[in-house]
């Protein structure tokens, strides 16, 4: 009877170490489809960037833009600053800003001191318009602590 034991255990130990180490595939890996990012060139915006930093309580936010001097007329800027509580976010008071720069080029800035510890986040949305209503869409989300 012992002898049973010891053989199921080492039976046991034995499939599960093999198991382990086989690999499994739950496809063929041509069969995957390909991914391609489906962004066109932007039409009215040659560069733009965001910045998002939380440094001794303070967070800043920034974005910059460049367009095309003949053919890019303003840029709308909207930045939400939000706080997250477990997996929840929530925007922060004073932390949404809304600005319009009537030019091809041009930078927006803001900050704000904080009252909340833990994880941040900063919402961007540029719309960087050409002479009628079409734009170009930026959306960028960036994250740090405090």
């Amino acid at each position: 009877m012992k002898t049973k034991k010891i053989a199921a255990l080492v039976l046991l130990t034995c499939l599960m170490f093999c198991s382990t180490a086989l690999p499994v595939f739950a496809g063929n890996i041509e069969d995957e489809p390909v991914y391609e990012d489906p962004q066109e060139p932007y039409v009215y915006t040659y560069v733009s960037s965001n910045y998002f930093m939380i440094s001794n309580g303070t967070a800043y936010a920034e974005t910059l833009f460049v367009g095309f001097s003949n053919i890019t007329s303003r840029a709308v800027v909207e930045i939400k600053l939000q706080h997250r509580f477990l997996f929840w976010w929530s925007d922060v008071s004073g932390g949404t800003w809304n600005d319009t720069v009537y030019d091809y080029q041009g930078t927006v800035s803001h900050s704000l001191d904080l009252t909340q510890y833990g994880d941040f986040r900063a919402i961007f949305t540029v719309r960087v318009y050409g002479s009628g209503s079409d734009y170009d869409e930026i959306n960028q989300t960036l994250y740090d602590s405090n």
